[in-house]
C-alpha cells in the first residue's frame, strides 16, 4: 500500500510540473512580446519626434476621420441626454467651443449665433445608441458632412434656459457658463431675457452658482461698459449679495466693486478719462442713484474700507471731480465714503456749501444733500476759523424758510453737530437758545401765513 501511495505522489508531481511548465512558458513569451512592443514604441516616438513640423502627414485613404462639424452635432444632441453627467459634460464642451480659436469651430459658432440662419436641429445617427433625440437617419444611410445641420440661436438659447433650471448643480453651472460666453461672443445675445436668467440665479440655492453669477455679471459689465442693461442688472442682482450668509460670496461682490469702480477712477483731466472703461464708475454711480440701492453699496464700503489701503487715494481722486462733468456722482461717492473713511480736510466741502447754499436750483437739492452728509460725517475736522461762519450759513436758510423740505432734516443735523463742536461745555444752554429762537421764527412765519 505504501508503494501505491509513493507512485501516486510521483504521478501528481509530474502533473504539477506539466501544469506549471506551460504557464512559465507563456509568461516568458508575454515578457518578450512586451519588451519588443516597448522597443517599437520608443522607436516610433523617436521617429515621430524626428519629423519636422512642416512635414506633410499622409493619412491612409481607408481611415474615416470625425470632422468638427460632426462632433459639434454630437455635443448639441447630448445636451439633452437623460444622464446628468453627460448633459454637464456636453455643456462644458459647448462652453469651450464658444471660446475656441479653431477656425472651423469659430465659423460654426458664427453660423449659429451671428448669422442666425434658420436651420433644423439635425444630428448624425449613432448606431450604438438606441435613442436618437433629434432626427433619426436610417441605419443603412451614410450621413455626409454637408447634410449635418446646426440649430439656430433661438433653439440653443431656449435649450440653455431649460438646462439652467436643471436639478443638478453641475448642469446649471455649465449651462450658465455657455450663456455667458454667448453674450460675450456677440452683443445680439445681450437680451433682457438672457440677463434676467443670470440675475435670477444670483439667488440660486447652490453656493457655487451664486459665486459664478457674481463673476459672470462682473465680467459682462467689464466687457460691455456702455450697456445700461448690464449696469442695471449688475446693481440689482450683484450688490444685494453683499448680505449673503456665505463669506465667499461677499468677497466676490467686494472684488467686483473694487474692479469695476475704484480701480478705474482717474483724476480729472486725464488723457484716458473719457474712454468707455473709465467712464464706467460714473455710470455705476448714476444707475445706483436711480435704483436707490445705496444701502447695499454702503455695506460694500463698510467691508472695503477695512481691506483696501488705497482708500485715501480714492478720496483724493474723487475730490478732483468736484465742479466738473461728474460733480453729482462725485459728491454721491464722497457722501458714502465719508461714513466709513475719515476725511480730515473738509475745507473743500465748506467752500462748496458757502458758494451754492443760496442757489439751490443751480446745483440741485440732491447735490447739496450729499454735501451736507459729508459735512455731518466730518464735522469734527471743520477748520476752527470757519466753523462760526458755517454755523450762520446753516442757520440762515432755516430761519428764513428758504430751504426745501428735503434739506431741512440734514441741515438741522449739521447745525446740531456743529453746535456741539463750537460749544463743548455749554452745549445745553446753546441748544436751548437755538430751539427757542427757531420756535419763535416758526410761530412768526405761521402767523404771517394765516394773515
Amino acid at each position: 500500500m505504501l508503494g501505491e501511495v509513493e507512485r501516486s505522489a510521483e504521478g501528481s508531481q509530474e502533473n504539477l510540473e506539466e501544469v506549471v511548465r506551460p504557464r512559465r512558458l507563456s509568461t516568458d513569451t508575454e515578457y518578450q512580446e512586451n519588451e519588443n512592443s516597448d522597443e517599437e514604441q520608443v522607436e516610433g516616438e523617436n521617429s515621430f519626434c524626428a519629423v519636422p513640423v512642416d512635414h506633410p502627414v499622409e493619412i491612409p485613404h481607408d481611415r474615416k476621420l470625425l470632422s468638427h462639424k460632426f462632433l459639434l452635432s454630437i455635443i448639441f444632441s447630448r445636451c439633452r441626454d437623460s444622464a446628468a453627467s453627460v448633459r454637464s459634460k456636453a455643456l462644458t464642451l459647448l462652453a469651450e467651443c464658444t471660446l475656441s480659436t479653431n477656425r472651423t469651430i469659430m465659423l460654426a459658432m458664427q453660423q449659429i449665433f451671428v448669422n442666425n440662419k434658420s436651420l433644423m436641429f439635425t444630428t448624425p445617427h449613432i448606431t450604438s445608441n438606441n435613442i436618437n433625440l433629434e432626427s433619426p437617419v436610417q441605419e443603412n444611410e451614410e450621413v455626409e458632412e454637408e447634410e449635418l445641420k446646426f440649430p439656430n440661436a433661438s433653439l440653443v438659447v431656449s435649450m440653455l434656459r431649460r438646462r439652467a433650471l436643471d436639478d443638478k448643480v453641475t448642469v446649471r453651472k455649465s449651462a450658465l457658463q455657455v450663456l455667458e460666453n454667448l453674450m460675450k461672443l456677440h452683443n445680439d445675445m445681450l437680451t433682457h431675457q438672457n440677463l434676467a436668467v443670470l440675475a435670477e440665479h444670483c439667488r440660486d440655492p447652490a453656493l457655487l452658482i451664486r459665486k459664478q453669477m457674481v463673476v459672470s455679471l462682473t465680467t459682462l459689465l467689464e466687457h460691455y461698459p456702455e450697456h445700461d442693461g448690464i449696469t442695471t442688472t449688475w446693481i440689482k442682482a450683484v450688490l444685494p449679495l453683499i448680505l449673503d450668509p456665505e463669506v465667499k460670496v461677499q468677497e466676490r461682490v467686494i472684488e467686483g466693486v473694487d474692479q469695476l469702480l475704484f480701480q478705474r477712477l482717474l483724476p480729472a483731466g486725464h488723457a484716458q478719462e473719457h474712454t468707455p472703461g473709465n467712464l464706467l464708475p460714473w455710470n455705476i454711480l448714476t444707475t445706483l442713484t436711480k435704483c436707490s440701492y445705496h444701502k447695499f453699496f454702503n455695506k460694500v464700503l463698510l467691508h472695503w474700507s477695512k481691506m483696501d489701503n488705497s482708500r485715501f487715494q480714492v478720496v483724493n481722486i474723487v475730490k478732483c471731480h468736484i465742479g466738473q462733468e461728474h460733480n453729482e456722482e462725485a459728491w454721491t461717492l464722497l457722501a458714502m465714503l465719508s461714513g466709513y473713511i475719515t476725511i480730515k480736510n473738509v475745507a473743500f466741502a465748506v467752500d462748496y456749501f458757502e458758494q451754492h447754499c443760496q442757489n439751490t436750483a443751480e446745483v440741485g437739492s440732491y447735490t447739496l444733500l450729499q454735501v451736507l452728509k459729508v459735512l455731518s460725517n466730518s464735522m469734527k475736522h471743520v477748520p476752527a476759523d470757519r466753523a462760526e461762519d458755517l454755523h450762520q450759513q446753516l442757520l440762515l436758510p432755516l430761519s428764513s424758510f428758504s430751504v426745501g423740505a428735503e434739506l431741512i432734516s440734514s441741515m438741522m443735523d449739521a447745525v446740531t453737530l456743529l453746535t456741539y463742536t463750537l460749544h463743548g461745555d455749554d452745549i445745553e444752554s446753546e441748544l436751548e437758545n437755538f430751539a427757542f429762537c427757531f420756535e419763535y421764527e416758526c410761530t412768526y412765519f405761521n402767523g404771517k401765513l394765516n394773515l
